[in-house]
């Protein structure tokens, strides 16, 4: 693959940066080749005209398979509101150009710092609303590097990572962790309606969830107030949330008093206390994303179903984490991470071509009652499904999965009409290794004439459809919005 790595040719971070980040993707993966473009500054918006269009004819001439922007407010024409970026760009587009951006400050911290500074941002408005509207699979988003990895926000001390002696397998009570700016809270509020739909599942396993917020004395503004009264609401027997003034003394306690981080930002620039968390020797749960890829340690959730799968197993599933890559991220100068971080935005745009596996499904019926059936060490009941294989029809790989998991023949059922079909996207990682995006699936009724002899090798057992069963909730969906025919 080669790459056209376009960076400020100005003497500052972002050159120093961009060139460290080509010596590590150069180091690390070979079969990328990376090409050096400097980007000039001018006085007028004609001599960027001229250089962006050098830049496509570059690209073309070359033969080169992507391009890709260190972009900051402070460069790409920052005195003409940095039109020559967004010029740039619609080259790209106008000639079928593959790209991908670094953004190295994002429109609203930076439509913050220049409110803090009294600046006008007006003639700001086409790049922030073009990349508030560009597709989150070209960007990747970050803050500054502190020894080849993302800055933490703790004050910084030799042996900066902390070994924790964490032995979930006995511990009475697990505390998670959430600590940020009340703005940020915004992003937790479905975390925190979950854990109160799910109480039982925290209070039964003794697990807790400790919050913690800081409100800036000058941004206490009566809407700021009034959401701090919204989230305090949250609180309950299981969930503390504490909001107080900016307190870096507090900020470094709380991670002694908690087990597990949590973070549902999408960025290391909106929540640094990722790494904060990492850096603290504890282990991570993180909502999805492409820019978080590269801490291939921490554990991901694409949806509340994973999430509950981690809950109700908790013990279990931090006794399995990988505290030997966390430590080896933290007191190494390893490029490679850097690197890869790169590598996965080069090749994401790749994963917007995957496709949909086919996949057949079943509502199954016994007597009039909807059937579910439960995996082996998988918490959820599901209706039955699998994949179908060349040549064959839904009809024959129906009756195939059925009797491969269930032992019941074709002659033991009767395959009925199609309900529905659906597109399930499986979290990213497992994209990238079975190259495919998830899966669509077609879904029958089938009556079972009789029940089949469990366990399987398969499943572990059937149970009839209640509204306290533990479901994905794709299937609470399927089952609320279907009729036995």
């Amino acid at each position: 693959m080669k790459i056209l790595f376009i960076y400020p040719d100005m003497p500052a971070g972002m050159n120093v940066h961009s060139k460290n980040m080509i010596s590590a993707i150069s180091n690390h993966y070979k079969d990328m080749t990376i090409i050096n473009w400097e980007y000039k500054e001018f006085t007028n918006i004609e001599d960027y005209t001229v250089a962006n269009k050098s830049i496509l004819d570059f690209i073309n001439n070359n033969k080169i398979d992507l391009a890709h922007i260190e972009f900051d407010f402070g460069y790409y024409g920052f005195n003409l509101g940095c039109k020559p970026f967004t010029d740039l760009i619609n080259l790209f587009k106008l000639n079928n150009t593959e790209y991908t951006l670094s953004i190295h400050n994002p429109p609203e911290t930076f439509i913050e710092s220049m409110k803090v500074l009294d600046k006008d941002v007006i003639k700001f408005k086409g790049v922030i609303d073009y990349l508030n509207k560009e597709s989150e699979i070209r960007k990747i988003v970050h803050n500054p590097m502190y020894m080849g990895h993302f800055a933490p926000l703790l004050p910084v001390k030799d042996n900066f990572y902390k070994v924790r002696d964490l032995d979930f397998k006995n511990k009475e009570k697990i505390t998670i962790g959430i600590v940020g700016f009340l703005h940020k809270a915004k992003g937790y509020e479905d975390l925190f309606k979950f854990a109160k739909k799910n109480k039982d599942l925290f209070t039964n396993q003794n697990i807790f969830i400790k919050a913690l917020f800081f409100l800036r004395e000058d941004r206490k503004t009566p809407d700021r107030l009034e959401y701090k009264a919204f989230i305090e609401e949250f609180n309950d027997s299981h969930i503390n949330i504490q909001i107080i003034d900016e307190n870096l003394d507090a900020y470094c306690s709380f991670f002694n008093e908690i087990d597990v981080g949590f973070s549902t930002h999408c960025t290391l620039t909106e929540s640094a206390t990722i790494t904060d968390y990492v850096y603290s020797g504890l282990p991570v749960i993180a909502k999805e994303h492409f820019n978080l890829l590269y801490l291939d340690f921490i554990l991901m959730y694409n949806n509340w179903d994973t999430l509950y799968g981690y809950i109700s197993n908790i013990r279990k599933t931090l006794l399995e984490y990988d505290f030997n890559k966390q430590n080896s991220f933290c007191n190494i100068f390893n490029s490679e991470y850097v690197a890869t971080k790169y590598r996965l935005a080069f090749i994401k745009n790749g994963v917007c071509s995957f496709k949909y596996r086919p996949v057949v499904g079943c509502l199954c019926y016994y007597n009039g009652e909807q059937i579910l059936f439960k995996k082996n060490k998988i918490p959820f009941f599901d209706i039955m499904h699998g994949g179908i294989e060349k040549d064959e029809t839904d009809k024959e790989a129906l009756e195939r999965e059925i009797f491969e998991e269930l032992g019941l023949t074709s002659n033991q059922i009767i395959i009925k009409e199609k309900i529905c079909s659906f597109e399930y996207s499986k979290p990213i990682k497992l994209q990238i290794k079975v190259s495919n995006k998830g899966s669509k699936m077609n879904i029958y009724n089938v009556e079972l004439k009789e029940l089949p002899k469990l366990p399987t090798t398969e499943i572990e057992s059937y149970s009839v459809y209640s509204k306290d069963l533990v479901i994905y909730d794709s299937t609470r969906f399927l089952l609320s919005n279907s009729k036995k025919s």
